[in-house]
């Protein structure tokens, strides 16, 4: 049985609140509780935002046309190092 576990933000809240990240030029990143929160937007392509709780490895995207977090298919290893 999974553990029921959702992000603890909205993408607005990640927006305001990201800072600069060590992870490239163009990724930002905010902390709150056990999530972390990593945005990436190359130009000229779509925002992405994904929150990796950090106790479990779970990965989770945001998603633009439902506007709410969708937990992906693999775990924060699989995704990068962090």
């Amino acid at each position: 049985m999974t553990e029921n576990i959702y992000p603890n933000a909205d993408a607005d809240e990640v927006r305001r609140k990201a800072k600069k990240s060590p992870m490239g030029r163009f990724w930002k990143e905010y902390k709150k509780g056990a999530f972390v929160y990593q945005i990436e937007k190359h130009p000229f392509k779509q925002e992405t935002i994904a929150a990796v709780h950090l106790p479990t490895k779970r990965v989770f995207g945001w998603s633009i046309y439902f506007h709410e977090w969708n937990e992906l298919p693999f775990k924060f290893d699989e995704y990068g190092e962090m």
